[in-house]
């Protein structure tokens, strides 16, 4: 499938790269094929793209690059429907914004994106740890997270820290 999109020019992209997002993102509930674009030139960010709507692109970013401590408790419900039977199954993506004429970028730690890669579908879900925004100052978070980092723990892998509901630590 060619994608003409407005932001990353023309992308060619095989049909198993496409991501089933059965209901959408919300305010765009139409629009349920995407596909993530990464590249070495802008990594670690990546790109959310519409399939069949050339101007809809949502900047990315893996939580953990930029907040160490991240944690995320979703539903069992959610779980099921992704199809997740592991954490660390999941993709997991903050949805940037950056406001025009600022050089502040904030992320969406509140609602990330959880994709199972498995089965190429994907859900904004609604992390149940209190304490996240929709609108998380990533350079603030980052300064925060390299003042506080601890050495990882031997075999501890970040998205070990995605659990469903059930199974979190209160």
């Amino acid at each position: 499938m060619q994608i003409m999109s407005e932001r990353l020019g023309t992308l060619d992209i095989p049909d198993d790269a496409l991501i089933s997002f059965p209901h959408g993102i919300p305010a765009f509930e139409t629009v349920r094929q995407f596909t993530v674009v990464r590249n070495e030139r802008t990594a670690p960010f990546a790109w959310l793209q519409a399939a069949d709507r050339p101007e809809l692109s949502f900047l990315l970013l893996k939580p953990w690059d930029f907040c160490g401590d991240y944690d995320l408790d979703i539903s069992d419900g959610d779980c099921r429907e992704l199809g997740l039977t592991a954490p660390e199954e999941a993709d997991i993506y903050a949805i940037l914004a950056v406001r025009t004429g600022s050089a502040e970028m904030t992320a969406n730690l509140l609602a990330p994106l959880v994709i199972n890669p498995r089965l190429r579908r994907g859900m904004q879900v609604i992390n149940n740890i209190k304490g996240y925004t929709t609108r998380h100052n990533v350079m603030t978070e980052m300064r925060r997270s390299q003042a506080t980092a601890q050495p990882p723990l031997p075999g501890r892998q970040q998205a070990q820290q995605v659990r469903p509901a059930a199974t979190a630590a209160r």
